[in-house]
C-alpha cells in the first residue's frame, strides 16, 4: 500500500496541522471540566473508541484494507505511544490546571525538532530553528503570568507538571516515529489503527481507576464534551496532523503546534469574554510570524521549500 502525493497539494496539506492545533486549543478546558464526572483514563478510552471508530468507518468506506501482519507491529508501537501520551496528558491536566497543561505542552514542538534531528535524521534548516524560537517566544509572552502559578503550586501541580512534560515528549515521539508509516500507508490509515491500537492499554487500567473513582451522572454538557473530544479533538485533529506529516517534514509540522495556546486564548476571549491584553496581541503576532516564516515557500533560486 503506497501513497502518491500530488505536488500541487503540498501547501494545502501542510497547513492542516494548524487546524488540528486549533481543535486542541479548547481541549484542555473541555477535558478538565469533564473529569468531575468521568475519570481521566476512562475518558481516554471513551475518546479513543468513539474517535477511532469514526476513523475506521471512514477508512473502510474508502475501501482500505485491515492492517496486514507486516504493519501491525509498527501500528501497535504507535498505539503504545498514543496511550502514554494521552494518558499522561489527561492525568497531568487532572492534577494541574488547564492553563498549566496548555503551557507545558507547548514544549512538544521542541521535543519534536530534537527527535526529528536525532532519531528521524532530518536536517534542521536555520529558518526552521529561527521560526521555532520566534513562535516559542510568542507563546511564552502570552502565558508569562501563568509561570508564577507553576512556581508556587502544590505537589499535585508539581506531579501534574511532570506528567505533562512526559506527555509533551511522547507526542513529539509519536510525530517522528509515525512519519515512516504515514508516508507509506497514508494519514487516515495510520491515524485510524494507531488510535485503536492504544485502546487495550487503557482498558487494562480502567477497573483500577473506576474502583477508586466511580463515574458520575451523564449530563447533556458531558455528552457534548465527549463528542467534541472524540470526533473533533481526536478523529479530525489527529487525521489533520498526520496529513501534514504525509506532505511535510515532522520538524516543520511541529511548528504549527505553537498556535494551540493562541487559539485557546482567542476562543476564551470570544466565548468566555476573557480579557486578552497587549501580551496576547504582540505574542500572537510573533507566533504567526514564526509559523509563516518556516512554512512560506522559498524562491526557486533559493533552495527547497522544505526544511
Amino acid at each position: 500500500m503506497s501513497v502518491t502525493r500530488p505536488q500541487g497539494r503540498r501547501a494545502l496539506w501542510a497547513s492542516f496541522p494548524l487546524l488540528a492545533s486549533a481543535a486542541w486549543g479548547v481541549m484542555y478546558v473541555v477535558s478538565k471540566q469533564s473529569f468531575a464526572q468521568v475519570p481521566p483514563i476512562t475518558l481516554c478510552l471513551i475518546r479513543i473508541l468513539l474517535g477511532g471508530g469514526a476513523l475506521a468507518a471512514l477508512s473502510l468506506a474508502r475501501g482500505e484494507p485491515l492492517p496486514k501482519a507486516a504493519d501491525r507491529r509498527g501500528l501497535l508501537g504507535l498505539g503504545l505511544i498514543v496511550a502514554v501520551a494521552l494518558g499522561t496528558q489527561y492525568l497531568g491536566t487532572d492534577l494541574a490546571t488547564a492553563s498549566q497543561a496548555a503551557l507545558i505542552t507547548t514544549l512538544t514542538p521542541a521535543f519534536t525538532l530534537l527527535l526529528a534531528w536525532v532519531v528521524g535524521g532530518e536536517r534542521l534548516a536555520a529558518r526552521t530553528v529561527l521560526g521555532s524560537a520566534a513562535a516559542l517566544a510568542g507563546v511564552l509572552l502570552i502565558i508569562a503570568p501563568q509561570l508564577e502559578g507553576l512556581a508556587g503550586g502544590s505537589w499535585r501541580a508539581a506531579a501534574g507538571s511532570l506528567l505533562l512534560l512526559g506527555a509533551s515528549f511522547a507526542w513529539g515521539l509519536y510525530t517522528v516515529a509515525g512519519k515512516p508509516l504515514v508516508r507509506r500507508l497514508g494519514a487516515l490509515y495510520t491515524t485510524t489503527y494507531s488510535t485503536l491500537a492504544s485502546a487495550p492499554f487503557f482498558a487494562l487500567l480502567i477497573p483500577l481507576e473506576l474502583r477508586a473513582r466511580p463515574m458520575g451522572s451523564v449530563t447533556p454538557g458531558l455528552a457534548a464534551a465527549v463528542l467534541y473530544l472524540s470526533f473533533g479533538a481526536t478523529a479530525l485533529a489527529w487525521y489533520l496532523w498526520n496529513k501534514g506529516i504525509e506532505y511535510a517534514d515532522a520538524s516543520l509540522v511541529a511548528i504549527f503546534f505553537f498556535a494551540q495556546p493562541v487559539v485557546g486564548a482567542l476562543l476564551g476571549w470570544l466565548v468566555l469574554h476573557e480579557a486578552l491584553g497587549w501580551r496576547f496581541v504582540v505574542g500572537g503576532l510573533v507566533v504567526a510570524a514564526g509559523i509563516v516564516y518556516v512554512s512560506w515557500p522559498e524562491r526557486a533560486g533559493g533552495g527547497s521549500a522544505r526544511p
